[in-house]
């Protein structure tokens, strides 16, 4: 049986700059992506919750960035 790949939210952060510099800021995305994998880390990644996990990541995500603007969820949703 194949083995199945770890997701790395790390993949989509930027590296970091020069010595003394900050880095650039993370993308959205990197930091859905972050949220994401801790939520399904806590429930073990148990599967079938993977798009759960990501729509809940980006409403909180969207919050911390705009706390006025309203989450779209897709449809079907």
């Amino acid at each position: 049986m194949p083995r199945l790949a770890r997701f790395n939210p790390l993949r989509f952060c930027e590296p970091p700059g020069r010595l003394g510099q900050s880095p650039p800021p993370r993308s959205r995305e990197a930091l859905v992506a972050e949220n994401a994998y801790f939520r399904a880390e806590r429930r073990g990644f148990a599967p079938g919750h993977e798009l759960e996990d990501w729509l809940a990541a980006e409403a909180e995500v969207g919050e911390r960035s705009d706390p006025e603007s309203p989450v779209h969820l897709p449809p079907g949703s």
